[in-house]
């Protein structure tokens, strides 16, 4: 889920139709929030327990930009959020393979670096 899905979309019948857990859009990069994550978090985490399913989160890495910094925008997104659940999906790294500010596309291994890094960071600073 994110900015692109629309907020009507009808979260109390995903269970009735198989769906067992969800991914939300939290952030991207070290400046980018998704518009639409504290609301589908909030909602998710709402609905009635025979209608619930399990909710996560998920980061767009920026390769080019300080993962470091990357993983405390989406551990401070978290926390303005309630934080995770010992019910929640643990959060989920998205890559993709972005340009550099030079305008070249990011080595494998600079994509990966930064991953690292990422994954590191949050590990210190869990937001449950």
């Amino acid at each position: 889920m994110s900015h692109y899905t629309k907020p009507n979309i009808p979260l109390h019948a995903l269970r009735e139709s198989q769906i067992s857990f969800v991914y939300a859009n939290s952030t991207q990069g070290v400046l980018h929030k998704d518009g639409q994550f504290s609301f589908f978090w909030k909602a998710l985490d709402e609905l009635p327990h025979k209608k619930k399913v399990r909710r996560g989160a998920y980061h767009l890495l920026t390769a080019h930009e300080d993962a470091a910094a990357q993983a405390g925008t989406l551990l401070k997104l978290l926390t303005a959020n309630g934080e995770l659940t010992s019910t929640d999906m643990p959060p989920v790294l998205d890559l993709e393979w972005d340009k550099t500010e030079s305008g070249s596309v990011a080595k494998f291994s600079f994509v990966t670096g930064s991953a690292m890094l990422f994954l590191c960071e949050c590990g210190k600073g869990e937001a449950a």
